[in-house]
């Protein structure tokens, strides 16, 4: 049993041995595993917050997803309200100007139908002037003046009969 021998300067080296141990656990180790625990959870409160901040970029990213969706169809929808518009005043000025052209030709048709009765009412009057004129001349010597009024006024209704027919 030598090898079990304890002495004086074994019991002081375990006792060094364990002040050592409880020094440097005391003042080493446990410190280490404090200050290792602490960044542990500054690193777990860092990621957290990390995930936190990247959850609200994500939702404020799909936010303005969404608005840029929005403001896409409102100006889709101007864009086809202006159209509607100008396709609807375009129409308008053409029916307005189709509507006035019609106007035009009609007060023109009017106009030369007017121009015609006219020339017309003219053309009769000399006619009518004229027949007399050579009727009187060759009936003057022939026929009285009763008889020469009957004929006048029988030329002037057949002028007049064959003009409106």
């Amino acid at each position: 049993m030598e090898l079990l021998e304890f002495n004086l300067t074994s019991i002081v080296m375990l006792l060094q041995f364990v002040l050592l141990a409880f020094f440097l656990y005391k003042f080493l180790y446990q410190p280490f595993l404090n200050m290792t625990s602490e960044r542990q959870n500054k690193i777990k409160e860092e990621l957290e917050q990390a995930e936190k901040i990247n959850a609200q970029a994500q939702e404020m990213k799909e936010e303005a997803q969404k608005r840029l969706a929005s403001a896409h169809e409102q100006a889709d929808k101007i864009i086809e309200n202006a159209h509607k518009t100008v396709d609807a005043y375009t129409r308008e000025e053409k029916d307005k100007a189709q509507d006035q052209a019609q106007r035009m030709i009609k007060t023109a048709e009017s106009e030369i139908e007017s121009m015609k009765r006219e020339a017309s009412e003219a053309l009769k009057k000399e006619a009518v002037s004229l027949a007399v004129l050579m009727a009187s001349k060759i009936i003057e010597k022939k026929l009285d003046e009763q008889a020469q009024r009957e004929f006048l006024t029988k030329m002037i209704k057949e002028a007049g009969k064959d003009d409106y027919s």
